[in-house]
């Protein structure tokens, strides 16, 4: 589970901000424990436009990025991800390092990795075991001590070891330390240097970035399309293959009204077209039964997005719950009516399971004790530096118990919406 993320010097983030789902109230609702905290399983982030609050989403995005293949080059921005160019923004163009810190577990054990780093290098990267009640146990620290001989100092300390290697690995671990604090490129994180040099107890905590965290951007991209949206529903239809799972997804798509009788789903399993690829779904069709016949539609292209994407999500949510893992969406209501993100939210709320669902939002109707706790509820507001502030509604502590939450952010009462003067569409003013 995700415990707290911290962010600075990063796009509209300038001092460090946190967003926290540890639970201020011990109350047992909307959470899971983790040895003696109650983290909470979702958060859901509020703001203007421009506000600053799809940038810690992409905080994290970029932190995935790094894990996953370091600090890119220039010519590796636009092969890497569409994104990654746009990721690398200070604030302001700010000379500092970049900032970003997350607490997390894996299992029962709570680990925190921080992450100092510019454009071209890393600064500073720790990973510490913080479960331990009397003191965090470093695994291993690496700090730039030169920048222009690109020149690090390490510190391992020796209980570390254990976190690590492996027993068969122990009687060379000096050595392959040593390896790696001559073969570590400044660009590249320790962290995945450790899974390279084959050190099988770090991959569980590569694998958390990289398997167990989900994160969907905005769907405004500079493509004109949902990002990973033609994936999601690839992988929600080869998820299908599963009938007990098709079944399923088939019943929830009727629960929300869509009255589809069945799904047929084509996959290109031999011999694909030219363009395609292996494996991957070439059609699906809807078949409706209206006054005794058959119609069909193609998924694709006559079914809506909002269907394609609850279909898409249905996958999603049903794999975080089964690994433990964390769904992060900008704009979780494109598409979705508010009462089916209602549902989305509550499925995730309900499970058996350490599930988390972060999410920004401009549906002012989610803002009701009814669905989350207060601590669960944040904002994000400008100040007159123009960086980005965070604060959850549980700061508000004058607040009543029956106090229309909705009511109050629309009339400004939590600050973080738009304040809008007069403006003009095509000569005509709004008043």
């Amino acid at each position: 589970m995700l415990l707290n993320v911290t962010i600075e010097n990063f796009r509209s983030y300038n001092e460090a901000q946190t967003l926290s789902l540890i639970a201020s109230d011990n109350n047992g609702v909307n959470s899971a424990k983790i040895g003696d905290l109650e983290v909470r399983k979702s958060a859901v982030l509020y703001g203007a436009n421009a506000s600053g609050k799809s940038n810690i989403i992409k905080s994290l995005l970029c932190l995935v990025d790094i894990v996953a293949g370091g600090i890119p080059t220039p010519d590796q921005y636009f092969a890497r991800s569409i994104f990654s160019q746009e990721l690398y923004k200070t604030f302001f163009d700010n000379p500092e390092p970049t900032f970003i810190s997350v607490d997390f577990s894996v299992g029962d054990i709570v680990y925190n990795y921080s992450l100092r780093y510019d454009s071209q290098l890393i600064h500073y990267e720790a990973l510490s075991d913080t479960s331990n009640d009397d003191a965090d146990v470093v695994i291993f620290e690496r700090s730039l001590t030169n920048k222009d001989l690109l020149s690090y100092k390490y510190n391992f300390e020796s209980t570390s070891y254990d976190y690590i290697f492996s027993n068969e690995q122990m009687p060379y671990a000096n050595d392959t330390i040593g390896k790696l604090k001559v073969n570590t490129p400044a660009n590249l994180t320790l962290l995945t240097k450790l899974v390279g040099e084959n050190c099988q107890k770090i991959k569980a905590i590569t694998d958390y970035f990289m398997r167990n965290i989900v994160i969907r951007t905005n769907p405004y991209g500079i493509l004109g399309k949902a990002s990973f949206a033609e994936s999601d529903l690839n992988s929600a239809a080869n998820h299908a293959r599963d009938i007990n799972y098709a079944n399923k997804a088939l019943m929830a798509l009727n629960n929300i009204g869509v009255k589809v009788d069945k799904l047929d789903i084509e996959y290109n399993d031999t011999n694909p077209l030219v363009g395609e690829r292996l494996n991957q779904v070439r059609n699906i069709t809807s078949y409706y039964n209206l006054d005794g016949n058959t119609h069909q539609l193609s998924f694709f292209s006559d079914e809506s997005d909002g269907t394609q994407k609850f279909y898409s999500y249905l996958n999603l949510i049903d794999y975080i719950i089964k690994v433990n893992g964390v769904l992060i969406v900008d704009e979780l209501e494109t598409h979705f009516h508010p009462l089916l993100v209602e549902e989305i939210i509550r499925a995730v709320h309900n499970s058996n399971s350490r599930a988390q669902l972060i999410f920004t939002t401009h549906n002012p109707t989610l803002l009701t004790d009814s669905i989350f706790e207060r601590d669960q509820i944040y904002f994000a507001d400008k100040n007159d530096k123009f960086a980005t502030e965070l604060y959850s509604l549980a700061d508000f502590n004058d607040l009543d118990a029956n106090s229309n939450l909705m009511a109050k952010y629309l009339a400004g009462r939590f600050g973080a919406i738009p304040y809008l003067n007069a403006f003009t569409f095509n000569g005509v003013n709004n008043g």
